[in-house]
């Protein structure tokens, strides 16, 4: 193994050690909501208890109205399971594009200090997978490592929107094939009726 890559891996493995063993017995406790200087928390147990299907909480309850959410929704979002393995994550989320996606995503979700992003997210995702190659979202915040887990709402909806463009720029390319398709039929039906000589 070259000397760069032996380093390289040394030195993740410490700072994934010094990560994990940070971590208080309970980890992440909230929620933390950053949109500019708005700062809404929200505590990860009630959000856990109203995931298994109990009442929202109280500090939700002004968030879902002006934002005009279905709790449903929200509570479907929160505790739907995927089927993750374990070795699905070590083998792709060391490697250097899997930091890249971590990195990527620390700019949204992310420790307090914006410190340690991708060696949080990989732990909070060992951590959620490792009994059942499952994860939830709520399951992923509870095992996220600092009692706080950040999230830069402005860059969410940023990356919600570019994916709602992506999305509508995929419908209106699929349209106009299937239009393409249409008029390929037809022209090719004409020309297998024509009698030209």
């Amino acid at each position: 193994m070259p000397y760069i890559t032996w380093m390289r891996n040394a030195l993740l493995a410490g700072v994934s050690a010094i990560v994990l063993h940070a971590v208080p017995a309970a980890a992440a406790e909230q929620l933390v909501f950053t949109f500019g200087p708005l700062r809404p928390a929200f505590s990860i147990d009630e959000l856990e208890a109203f995931a298994a299907g109990g009442r929202v909480p109280s500090s939700m309850r002004f968030y879902l109205n002006v934002s005009n959410t279905d709790p449903d929704v929200v509570r479907a979002i929160l505790s739907e399971e995927f089927d993750l393995s374990l070795q699905f994550v070590d083998q792709k989320f060391n490697t250097l594009l899997g930091e890249f996606v971590l990195f990527q995503m620390g700019k949204i979700i992310h420790t307090p200090s914006r410190q340690a992003n991708i060696q949080a997210l990989r732990s909070a995702l060992v951590l959620s997978v490792s009994d059942d190659n499952k994860i939830s979202l709520i399951e992923f915040m509870r095992n996220y490592p600092t009692q706080e887990l950040h999230i830069d709402g402005i860059k969410l909806s940023q990356v919600a929107r570019n994916l709602r463009q992506v999305s509508n720029d995929i419908r209106e390319v699929r349209s106009r094939i299937q239009l393409w398709v249409a008029v390929g039929k037809d022209f090719l039906s004409d020309l297998a009726d024509c009698n030209c000589q």
